[in-house]
Formats: structure tokens, sequence, C-alpha cells
């Protein structure tokens, strides 16, 4: 499958979508592998650029393993900045974590946003303007279909955070350019994170929709 959407221009048509979902599910599976590697407990306290810093290094220490040949064309990027035909520069804004397929041509990227979630980091945070609120904006992910929220659970579960920001879609779907059918459902990637939900979002201002993968991480100390 991977192989035909490289060939010509209509395998290349003909394979996409299902190469970008193989490529979604290998992007959940570094993530998890990445995860698994850190002593989570270690981090309960730690700050978001600390966490993300660590992971995206440990993301990229699991495709240094023993791994499937795809990994040889998956890079991780730990806060690149976003080009988004405004800023330019020190401007730029930068998203958390990166990840990049070389194949098939032009290749593959995915975006990571990640905002800790704890007694004193709410969910107004996560789903505000600087957390989700940037992908809706279309300050990230301005050309890509999906991108992916990641919550840095300090505090509760990762069962408490996903019931209160299903609460809050649900209850104000304009604001997030959602709707009630299709504000959040759990969702399960092969190898991915164990708690992992799908939003979809309507972006007005682009004329273009995005799925918001949503992986809760614990990091609460043991």
């Amino acid at each position: 499958m991977i192989e035909d959407a490289q060939a010509g221009d209509g395998g290349a048509s003909a394979n996409l979508a299902d190469y970008r979902w193989v490529f979604l599910q290998r992007v959940h599976g570094v993530l998890q592998a990445g995860y698994l590697r850190l002593n989570a407990s270690d981090y309960a306290a730690a700050d978001e650029p600390t966490i993300s810093g660590v992971l995206a290094g440990c993301m990229r220490a699991f495709l240094r393993e023993d791994v499937p040949d795809w990994a040889d064309h998956f890079s991780i990027h730990d806060d690149p900045p976003v080009s988004d035909g405004v800023r330019t520069g020190k401007r730029r804004k930068r998203i958390d974590i990166g990840v990049e397929s070389a194949v098939p041509r032009p290749g593959q990227r995915f975006s990571f946003e990640a905002k800790r979630l704890g007694a004193e980091h709410p969910i107004g945070i996560y789903l505000g303007p600087e957390g989700l609120g940037c992908f809706l904006a279309g300050d990230y992910a301005r050309n890509d279909d999906s991108a992916g929220m990641i919550g840095y659970v300090q505090s509760h579960t990762p069962f408490h955070w996903a019931s209160q920001l299903e609460h809050r879609l649900r209850l104000g779907p304009a604001a997030y350019h959602t709707s009630t059918e299709r504000c959040w459902k759990k969702h399960l990637f092969v190898d991915g994170p164990q708690h992992c939900f799908v939003s979809h979002h309507e972006r007005a201002i682009l004329a273009r929709p995005i799925t918001i993968y949503h992986s809760l991480l614990s990091f609460v100390a043991s």
C-alpha cells in the first residue's frame, strides 16, 4: 500500500488517504513508545516545555532502535517553528512536537500541541487560544486535515480529564466549531496511547475542517 502510494500519480491519488491513516497510527505508536520510556512520575510537577522536550527525545530514541524499516523515514522535532503564511523569522509560532515522514513524497507531517492538566492547569487553558484554539484559528496545521493535542495529566486521572473535556465541548459546540454528534469519542490507535479521544471541528476561517486526536498521558506521582 505504501509502495503503491509512491508509484505514480494514479497510485498516489488512490492510496494517499490509506497511507495517511497508516501514518497516523505510526505517529501515535511512536508517541506511546516514547512515553513508555519515561519514568512518568518524575515529571509530576514539571512544566510543559520540559516534558515535551524529554518526550520528544524519547520518541527519537525509540526510532533509533530495532524497529521496522518505515522508522528510517520518520523524524521528530521538538519546538519547531510553524510557517503559517503570515509570520516570519522569530515571529513564527512554535508547535510543541512535530512528526514528519519523508515518504510518500512530498511527505507527511503531524503536529502535537501539549498542555498540562492539573490543579493549576484547567481545561480552559487546554481548549483555549494557546491550546486547541491554535488549530481552530489556523495558526497550526493550517494545511492539514488532522493534528493532535497531548494532555500531560498531573492530577486526578485521564478518565477525569476526558470527562471534563467532553463536558466542555458538548456544552459549547459553537465556541469550538464542532457538533454535539462529533465532538468527542474514544479512539484507539494500534500500539497508541491508552487514553485517546477524537473530536471534529469546522474551520470556517479556512474552509477546511480538522480532526483532533487527544492523547491524555498520566504523569501523576506514584
